[in-house]
Order: C-alpha cells, then sequence, then structure tokens
C-alpha cells in the first residue's frame, strides 16, 4: 500500500511539473502554488494563474489536457471555457485556476491558504 501510495505522489509531481511548465510555455501571468494540508479533502496543490485574453486561457486549458491526458488514466475536468473568464482545471489531486487579471484580483482567492 505505502508503495501504490509513493508512487501516486510521484505522479502527482510529475504532473504538477507538467503543469506549471504549460503556463510557462504559454506565458500565462503570475502563476502561485499552494500545497494544500492534509485535511483538505479535495485535492493536494492548487495552481492559480492570470491569462491575458480569453483566447490564451482557453489554448492553456487545451495545451493542458492535450499533455496531460496522456498520463492520466482518468479524465481531466474543464469548467469555464465558455467565458473564460475564470477557468477551472481538475486534475484530481491538483486544481488549477486560470483568472482574467480582473477577476483574480476580485476574488482574491490565494489569500484563503496564505498564512501569514
Amino acid at each position: 500500500m505505502t508503495q501504490i501510495l509513493e508512487e501516486q505522489k510521484f505522479d502527482s509531481k510529475i504532473i504538477e511539473r507538467e503543469a506549471l511548465q504549460i503556463l510557462e510555455d504559454f506565458q500565462a501571468i503570475n502563476i502561485v502554488k499552494r500545497d494544500l494540508p492534509h485535511s483538505c479533502s479535495y485535492a493536494d496543490t492548487i495552481i492559480i494563474a492570470t491569462g491575458r485574453s480569453s483566447r490564451q486561457m482557453a489554448s492553456i486549458a487545451d495545451a493542458i489536457k492535450k499533455e496531460l491526458s496522456k498520463h492520466l488514466t482518468y479524465r481531466i475536468q474543464i469548467e469555464g471555457l465558455e467565458k473564460a473568464e475564470w477557468v477551472l482545471i481538475d486534475l484530481g489531486n491538483i486544481i488549477i485556476h486560470l483568472f482574467k487579471e480582473e477577476i483574480r484580483a476580485f476574488y482574491q482567492l490565494e489569500k484563503l491558504w496564505d498564512h501569514d
């Protein structure tokens, strides 16, 4: 059982690295990664980034889905592409939030996990 958990954790780190690389390659702005507390039941990590336009955000979501689907046995869920102001990408243990700048400033989602 421990080996399975270690493999899943290793896979999550690979997926996380690849997702972050795609965000950088597609020039997302202000990329922030937060490891969530163990008590969080829905994910281990969230990644928050800003896109410059709806088209860019849709392209990022499409690239993440295309590239990471090769490594995952489950379907990647994407919400919010219709308006592409706040796009949520569910990678299982990793949740990615892509925001337009004004939407990110309004919700200030990363402050939920600030411990300062």
